[in-house]
């Protein structure tokens, strides 16, 4: 759970914080390098092919209309 300084800071006013903002990502990458760990062993059935772990990267890609004119 994050400190409710930097979320309070974060949100007053509307307005958001640099400085919280950077803290955020600081911390949830600080976490993110602490617990991220795979979770298939050599065991895991499916997870290696040919003795290397099988990953997957999501690329999705939306194509999104830029203004209301390409909506219709």
């Amino acid at each position: 759970m994050l400190p409710t300084g930097l979320l309070k800071s974060f949100v007053s006013g509307g307005k958001r914080d640099k400085r919280a903002v950077d803290s955020i990502h600081f911390l949830m990458t600080r976490l993110f390098k602490l617990v991220a760990r795979p979770l298939a062993t050599a065991q895991t059935e499916g997870a290696f092919l040919g003795g290397l772990r099988l990953m997957a990267i999501d690329g999705t890609v939306f194509d999104v209309p830029d203004t209301e004119a390409e909506w219709h």
